[in-house]
């Protein structure tokens, strides 16, 4: 699972002169209907309209604008397709950690990052969601404090930002096709953790 300073690494990249030069990646807003009322996204580029693209890389093609270099060879779906989350998290005792995230918890002290996953900083004696956010605002690296100025569509390119707290103590990245704005890369937020259509994650790969 991707680290928060490893998808604010790509962040960072996607909007220099090695990406796309200040120039925000597009969202990916492609839905395919499974059931009545609800709907999945298409990764990997969508093809801009709803359904599926005849062919895998003529997603791609068609929809260069939503990778992070702005050509078949970046990184898609950093921007809307599906809230994506990332291991990261706050150990604030609530039941979800150990529920929906025992993996992350188990790996090492459950109170320290490591290369793995971010822990961030907590106090309990107040669990809310701009406690949290104040609290932590001297990290960097992680493509969030650095691009944001407050909670709701307040990070970079008016992207959506709300920290971690209380029932939802991870952390996810992105936005959703279900977002109707504040979607993108540098596009922040808090979950519970659970499994949902509109929920994944991305697998890196990490050397020794």
């Amino acid at each position: 699972m991707i680290k928060a300073s490893e998808w604010g690494a790509v962040a960072y990249l996607a909007i220099s002169p090695y990406g796309r030069n200040g120039i925000e990646v597009s969202s990916n807003n492609t839905k395919h209907i499974i059931n009545e009322n609800e709907s999945t996204s298409v990764t990997s580029g969508g093809n801009g309209t709803d359904g599926l693209a005849s062919a895998e890389f003529d997603a791609l093609t068609k929809n260069a604008n939503q990778s992070t270099t702005g050509n078949v060879y970046g990184v898609y779906d950093m921007s809307g397709g599906l809230w994506e989350r990332s291991s990261a998290y706050i150990n604030n005792g609530n039941a979800n950690l150990s529920k929906n995230g025992k993996a992350l918890l188990d790996d090492g002290s459950p109170d320290k990052s490591n290369k793995y996953k971010t822990v961030y900083m907590y106090d309990k004696k107040e669990d809310t969601n701009e406690a949290k956010y104040n609290l932590n605002k001297k990290v960097i690296g992680d493509a969030i404090f650095e691009t944001s100025n407050g909670l709701g569509e307040k990070a970079w390119f008016g992207d959506y930002s709300s920290f971690m707290f209380n029932e939802a103590p991870f952390l996810h990245r992105g936005g959703s096709t279900n977002n109707k704005s504040g979607v993108g890369i540098f596009a922040f937020s808090n979950t519970p953790g659970q499994a949902a259509y509109v929920l994944g994650f991305r697998c890196t790969l990490i050397t020794e």
